[in-house]
């Protein structure tokens, strides 16, 4: 969903959505009905480092470079959700472009590479 949208997501260190380098979210876990969704704190592109609520997780502190920190774990997790996009039915594929759509599709069958969620750490 674009960032207008993303006012309805939580965010945690459980998240069960992801930002990918695709121009959308995807979730990573299943989401049950009345779940809140949820994405990574360490996905926001801070400035500062700052200490959300004790979820009982590892991490305690969400950092600047956590997405540098963190991104092959996230790609990983990214990579093994992006099949079901194509193979499950999505109700806002109505959101994703066409160029979006042909892009994941040719990632999935294999004839384009995939794409880092480090592309989406903001440098200024």
């Amino acid at each position: 969903m674009p960032w207008d949208h993303t006012k309805y997501v939580n965010h945690s260190f459980y998240a069960n959505t992801m930002l990918t380098p695709y121009g959308f979210e995807i979730a990573i876990k299943d989401i049950k009905p009345g779940e809140q969704i949820t994405n990574d704190y360490g996905t926001l592109n801070i400035i500062e480092s700052f200490t959300p609520i004790d979820e009982g997780h590892d991490r305690k502190m969400v950092h600047p470079n956590d997405l540098a920190t963190y991104f092959k774990f996230w790609d990983a997790e990214i990579d093994a959700s992006l099949p079901l996009v194509i193979n499950l039915q999505q109700p806002l594929k109505a959101f994703a472009t066409d160029v979006q759509w042909n892009d994941i599709e040719n990632i999935v069958s294999g004839k384009s590479l995939k794409r880092s969620i480090l592309t989406c750490l903001y440098n200024e």
